[in-house]
Formats: structure tokens, C-alpha cells, sequence
């Protein structure tokens, strides 16, 4: 199975929204794919302060091709706005949307604000 996974920030001013978008795809039997995003808000300023900076600036972006089932940890570098995304893989005679999912682990994210 392919899965590409890539988890970016948008910083408005007011407010701190992620976005975590996933594709899987099967590569053997019916090569069934499973697509989607969404959008987090992780803070909010107050009506008085501004968002002026967020570290790391950098989104997090895994593309990998999963010879295993179960759920797998994948580690990402400093830099990025995920420190870790858990794939939980297909399992046995499952299409891709079934089991296939991935959880982001520990946001490290800074705020400067004023």
C-alpha cells in the first residue's frame, strides 16, 4: 500500500489552523484509494494580541510505500510541525478505506505573539 501524508500550518493572525491531508492506495488486488483532509484550529488569540510568528515554519510530509500491517511509527525531523505520524496499515483482505488510517503525534508548535 502507498500512503502520502503531509501536515501544514496557516497562521491568519488570529488564529493557528492545521491541516492534515492523507491518500492511501492500495497496490495489488482491486487498488482501491482513500482520500481526505481536514482542518484543525489549534489556538486562537485573544481579541487584544496578534499571532505574529509560528516554529517551525515547515510542513511535515511522509510518502511511503507499507509492506507491513498493523500501526507504524514514522519519526519526522526537526523542522517539521509533526514530531510523528502513527499509520495504522490495512489488514488482510481489507480495501483501503476500511482500516487504513494515520494519527499525527505531538505538534510542536511556538507561538510568538503580541
Amino acid at each position: 500500500m502507498g500512503i502520502v501524508v503531509k501536515t501544514y500550518g496557516n497562521n491568519n493572525g488570529r488564529t493557528l489552523d492545521v491541516n492534515i491531508f492523507v491518500r492511501a492506495e492500495e497496490k495489488g488486488n482491486d487498488q482501491t484509494t482513500v482520500e481526505g483532509d481536514c482542518w484543525v484550529t489549534l489556538y486562537t488569540a485573544p481579541l487584544d494580541s496578534r499571532i505574529i510568528n509560528v516554529r517551525p515554519g515547515g510542513p511535515s510530509l511522509l510518502s511511503e510505500t507499507i509492506t507491513k500491517q498493523g500501526d507504524i511509527s514514522y519519526p519526522r525531523g526537526e523542522g517539521e510541525i509533526a514530531k510523528n505520524f502513527i499509520v495504522f496499515s490495512d489488514r488482510d483482505g481489507d480495501d483501503a478505506e476500511i482500516y487504513t488510517r494515520v494519527e499525527v503525534d505531538e505538534l510542536e508548535i511556538t507561538l510568538e505573539k503580541r
